[in-house]
């Protein structure tokens, strides 16, 4: 299964680093979680092994992680309704990737680490799938088009729990809302991305419903491998 959540805030996004993706669960045993960066976007950003908090918060502030430099057009910006506002960037997505609750008792509980590979093998196939769908709005004529890019900056946080230490496993997979397009790849600049969330998820959730088929048909053949391509 997989759900969506958008991040407006700046504030709460830096704070879900520190207080929820890097905090280890209970089958852990407290040991701090360390992300890993996935997507060509993060490789042409110098990104890769493991997620360091600042270069987090400087993804969350739309500044290039090395040099500082601002990576999109569009900064942090308001919508105004009445005489109230709200923050309108989008900060990053956030897209959960689950297995079934019994793939969970079985792989944390049993402590089966054929089972914890597997989802780890099934959110990879699903995610090189997830990253074809990046795409950067281009505004010309005063009208919006998507240009497809096929790049996204991805952190990735696998928990073990759910938020009442229920065994849950789980992957994080947070994008940020930049994408580079054909025009900047060459450039230290890059655009604005609209990921098309709702895209994202309808293709991998029709996707994501073969994984019980595929992971029984590894488990019965004794390989545990789960591939949903």
């Amino acid at each position: 299964m997989v759900t969506a959540k958008t991040q407006y805030s700046l504030k709460s996004a830096k704070q879900y680093f520190h207080e929820h993706l890097s905090v280890g669960d209970y089958y852990q045993e407290g040991q701090k979680t360390w992300g890993e960066w996935f997507g060509a976007g993060a490789e042409k950003l110098g990104l890769s092994a493991r997620v360091a908090s600042e270069d987090f918060v400087a993804l969350c502030d739309n500044r290039h992680p090395q040099t500082g430099n601002r990576l999109t057009q569009r900064l942090m910006s308001v919508q105004w309704s009445g005489d109230k506002h709200a923050p309108s960037r989008r900060v990053f997505y956030d897209f959960t990737f689950s297995p079934p609750k019994s793939v969970s008792i079985l792989a944390l509980v049993a402590k089966d680490e054929r089972i914890i590979d597997a989802h780890r093998r099934a959110l990879n196939v699903a995610l090189v799938e997830f990253e074809q769908f990046g795409a950067t709005r281009i505004r010309r004529h005063r009208s919006n088009a998507l240009r497809v890019t096929q790049n996204i900056v991805a952190a990735l946080f696998t928990h073990d729990t759910s938020r009442a230490l229920d065994p849950h496993l789980h992957t994080h997979c947070i994008v940020f809302n930049l994408s580079r397009t054909c025009i900047t790849m060459n450039s230290p600049k890059t655009c604005g991305v609209s990921v098309t969330a709702f895209a994202i998820c309808t293709e991998v959730i029709s996707r994501l419903k073969e994984w019980p088929t595929k992971f029984a048909s590894d488990s019965q053949s004794g390989t545990h491998r789960s591939t949903m391509a």
